[in-house]
């Protein structure tokens, strides 16, 4: 006879530290979506900040090559953006894992 366990449910400040160090170290901070079951969420919000720092990069190498570099020194704020957002979306996978209203908009 098998036994059929309940699932139980995922802890939300693990789900908030995998999406604060997923975005951080990896620039992927949808990993605390997918630890709480949401993989469609989790890989749209980890693309989005990929495409942001994509294009961060691409901008402030291209602003840097027609500045000569004055420019790039300029840009240094820009690069804060990516941390604004991945703590945002740590606080929205926060407020999913324990089943409250997110912040951010679903998919």
């Amino acid at each position: 006879m098998v036994k059929k366990t309940e699932s139980k449910e995922k802890d939300p400040a693990i789900a908030a530290i995998l999406a604060l160090v997923g975005g951080v170290l990896l620039g992927f901070p949808g990993i605390g979506y997918m630890y709480v079951d949401n993989m469609k969420r989790g890989l749209i919000y980890g693309a989005i900040s990929w495409v942001v720092y994509g294009i961060l990069i691409v901008a402030y190498f291209g602003i840097g090559i027609v500045t000569f570099g004055i420019g790039a020194f300029f840009c240094l704020p820009a690069f804060a953006l990516p941390l604004i957002y991945t703590v945002v979306v740590t606080y929205d996978t926060y407020l999913y894992a324990k089943g409250e209203k997110t912040i951010l908009p679903e998919f």
